[in-house]
């Protein structure tokens, strides 16, 4: 059994090296020539033609935006113009903005009266506690 396997790993190590000889042996035969073209000199011009293909990218590209969305009430500058660091660009119509505002103040309030509620109840409880009046719980 060891004989059949040693007798077939040879034959397939020898199979692999006659490739491998023979391979060699095809890409050294083979001769690249090179070939090169003449011509007459005349007086002439040159012309030359480049074509690409993609997308043309700017040399300096800047982002603008906002932190807060809304609608647009007035525009200061033009498509493509030039604008320079803090330059007004827009302006937001505040109508939203300020119905926002007033609400968010609202808010703050409410849960500024909430916190008071809340501590005035726990300094209570606390009071009650101390003079054994409530439960622990």
């Amino acid at each position: 059994m060891k004989r059949k396997i040693t007798y077939i790993i040879i034959a397939v190590a020898a199979v692999a090296l006659a490739a491998l000889i023979i391979s060699r042996c095809s890409h050294k035969n083979r001769k690249t020539e090179t070939v090169y073209k003449t011509e007459a000199v005349t007086i002439g011009s040159i012309g030359k033609i480049i074509t690409a293909t993609g997308t043309v990218e700017p040399i300096s590209k800047v982002e603008v935006g906002t932190q807060v969305s809304g609608n647009i009430a007035k525009i200061y500058v033009d498509y493509n113009s030039v604008v320079k660091k803090g330059q007004l660009i827009a302006e937001l119509d505040r109508t939203n903005l300020r119905s926002e505002l007033s609400m968010q103040e609202n808010s703050l309030a409410s849960a500024e009266n909430e916190m008071n509620y809340q501590k005035k109840n726990y300094e209570r409880t606390t009071q009650l506690y101390e003079h054994h009046l409530v439960s622990d719980a």
